[in-house]
């Protein structure tokens, strides 16, 4: 409530004082001062209601622009994928949010790409010891037994 008085305080403001000015200075030569004052106010408070509707128009043109380069940008990727004809290796732009197919320029086929997605465990690597070089492994069993490790019941 407070910034909204602040808000009407100021544009009260903007627009009484310059309507002030202009009609004080127009009263020396045609008199009639509320009269004058009036139209001052008028015509300020439709200037300042065009422009401020032009700006709104114009910073909500700037933000669908923004909103449209955003989704561009989302769904405009790419992906090195084999040619399921010929095999050869293409950079294809694919768009996650519809079905993508290209053709191939080698073969001159119609591939469809097919997106598999899936999910991995997060695992921690087993603590083991540091292996020394190939001289010093010459003569060591080569499947030595790891540390922490359960013996496999099947073998």
């Amino acid at each position: 409530m407070k910034q909204l008085l602040i808000i009407l305080g100021i544009s009260l403001t903007i627009i009484l004082i310059p309507s002030f000015l202009i009609s004080a200075g127009l009263t020396i030569f045609f008199g009639h001062f509320w009269y004058l004052f009036l139209v001052a106010v008028g015509t300020i408070f439709v200037i300042g209601e065009l422009s401020n509707r032009y700006f709104q128009t114009k910073i909500l043109a700037d933000i669908q622009n923004f909103k449209a380069k955003i989704e561009q940008l989302r769904s405009e990727q790419s992906v090195v994928a084999s040619c399921a004809y010929c095999k050869q290796r293409l950079t294809i732009p694919v768009k996650l949010s519809q079905r993508t197919t290209y053709e191939c320029p080698h073969c001159k086929q119609t591939n469809l790409v097919v997106f598999q997605f899936t999910t991995a465990q997060i695992t921690t690597p087993l603590e083991l010891p540091q292996l020394g070089s190939m001289s010093t492994l010459q003569g060591q069993a080569v499947g030595a037994e790891l540390p922490n490790q359960q013996p496999n019941p099947s073998a």
